[in-house]
């Protein structure tokens, strides 16, 4: 089985090489650019990828798009920010020597914290859908989560992590949130907040994070996380208060780039 490996990129010139380079198995490294001005199209060239430009316009539409270029019969979906760990890489290249019984595979996920990867607390447990037959998945159209899916039963692929550098900085996690809650509170029209929605859903996702997430368990870097998770869930939530879910849905908002956070969006109902 061939393996492309597929990246959406702008400005990754920090972070593009890790990922290429994590997954030296691929028979085929593709990188779809959206205009960066940094070096990261000549940094996915010196790692073996071929770059193609499209501009962006959403994530679902713009990952649709990368892996209708690919040639492998799998896909493997990485953002710039995103690395396998050795384990994982090596599970992957065991299973793809074979023919794996499915269509589809979903990844778990360590996101990094303050240095350093998070093993408990708001993002535990987290998988996505990465790894996939090509033909077989499809992305949906949100605008934040592009929720790629397939028809069928998938797989976990364990052991190993996709690791996820999130944030280059605490200034870098402050402006993704705040352009990620505006994105998602104008992309949701149909929703209603009452007041008392905007009050316990923060409260839910600090719960949910510190203990059911076990971030106490990662001491004084749980909790931080945990209230950065309930602080951005708080701004979503009273944007879309304040926006009175009116407007047409948008897929980009101004300064928007196809670089990617995790920001503990995962809470129910969301």
């Amino acid at each position: 089985m061939t393996l492309s490996l597929v990246v959406i990129a702008r400005n990754e010139q920090a972070r593009i090489g890790e990922c290429l380079s994590s997954v030296p198995f691929a028979d085929e490294k593709l990188v779809v650019d959206s205009g960066s001005t940094d070096r990261t199209v000549a940094i996915a060239r010196e790692h073996g990828a071929g770059v193609l430009s499209r501009p962006f316009d959403s994530y679902s539409a713009q990952k649709a798009w990368a892996a209708s270029q690919a040639a492998g019969d799998w896909i493997l979906s990485l953002d710039a920010d995103e690395s396998l760990d050795p384990e994982l890489a090596a599970a992957m290249e065991a299973l793809l020597r074979g023919v794996p019984p499915r269509d589809g595979y979903r990844l778990r996920f360590r996101v990094v914290f303050e240095g350093a990867p998070m093993r408990f607390g708001p993002w535990s447990g987290e998988t996505h859908l990465r790894l996939y037959r090509k033909g077989a998945a499809a992305y949906g159209g949100g605008s934040v989560h592009e929720g790629l899916s397939t028809p069928g039963p998938t797989g976990l692929l364990a052991p190993g992590f996709v690791i996820h550098r999130s944030w280059e900085s605490g200034e870098d996690m402050e402006e993704k949130m705040e352009r990620y809650a505006a994105l998602w509170a104008r992309s949701s029209p149909s929703r209603r907040c009452p007041g008392l929605q905007a009050a316990l859903r923060p409260a839910w996702r600090l719960f949910s994070g510190f203990v059911l997430g076990g971030g106490f368990l990662e001491g004084g870097r749980g909790w931080r996380a945990s209230v950065a998770c309930a602080r951005y869930a708080r701004r979503k939530w009273m944007l879309l208060r304040d926006a009175g879910a009116q407007g047409p849905a948008v897929t980009s908002v101004p300064g928007s780039t196809p670089s990617r956070s995790h920001t503990g969006d995962d809470e129910p109902g969301t």
